[in-house]
């Protein structure tokens, strides 16, 4: 937030929570043999929804 990563608003703790939350469900998912093309999909909707709750831009889906 110091460096203008993220709006005066945002919370940080909460943000990253979520991240670490998405991230062990899809080691979940990867380590029960979800294919890798569900995984990503899911992880361009959290980086979507973090992006809104961060009120930043959303990335660009990886190719």
């Amino acid at each position: 937030m110091a460096e203008g990563d993220l709006p005066a608003d945002a919370d940080p703790t909460a943000l990253a929570r979520f991240v670490a939350v998405v991230t062990e469900g899809h080691a979940v998912h990867a380590a029960a043999g979800v294919p890798r093309a569900d995984l990503q999909q899911s992880a361009e909707i959290a980086l979507a929804g973090f992006a809104a709750a961060a009120g930043i831009g959303v990335p660009s889906p990886a190719r």
